[in-house]
């Protein structure tokens, strides 16, 4: 999420952070201030400071996917599970062909989720191309509980047939 340009002298990095402060305090309504101000702080290596600009981003931006997954993935980073799904559940609810966040929501849903919310993730991941094994047999067993396919045998013979079909074509 690099808006700012590349900075020739890494040393700067501070003076640009105490510059855009002083930019947020005149303009605190500006999310593209508070963007440069997450990236900054995550180039100064300072995650605390990093994760509240992008908060206020998110906050000025909530439409910006690829921000909600990016404070997804740092308050992952943080342990903050409860912030860390609220920001996975906004960034596929706002683009849910977003890459790269599947894996973490679904993990962070876990088996108490609602089988509605953990079936549209599971097939989200797919969609997206990043499912695994385990995302398909869980997606398997959420249609089975809720008798997508009332007897296994069923399932069984129209899969196998289906696999059968496929190798022929």
């Amino acid at each position: 999420m690099s808006g700012l340009p590349a900075t020739p002298c890494p040393g700067k990095h501070k003076d640009a952070v105490d510059q855009y402060k002083e930019l947020a305090a005149l303009s605190p309504k500006d999310p593209e201030v508070f963007k440069n101000l997450y990236e900054l702080s995550e180039k100064n290596g300072n995650a605390a400071e990093a994760a509240q600009y992008l908060r206020t981003y998110v906050t000025l931006k909530p439409t910006d996917a690829a921000a909600q997954k990016d404070l997804g993935d740092l308050l992952y980073d943080k342990k903050d599970m409860p912030g860390a799904l609220a920001a996975y559940r906004a960034a596929v609810r706002i683009d849910p062909a977003i890459k790269g966040v599947y894996k973490r929501y679904i993990e962070l849903l876990g088996a108490g989720a609602e089988p509605a919310e953990f079936t549209t993730a599971l097939n989200g991941a797919i969609a997206a191309g990043e499912a695994d094994a385990t995302a398909y047999a869980s997606l398997g067993t959420l249609y089975l509980k809720q008798g997508f396919c009332r007897r296994p045998s069923t399932c069984s013979r129209s899969r196998s047939s289906l696999t059968r079909a496929t190798r022929w074509c």
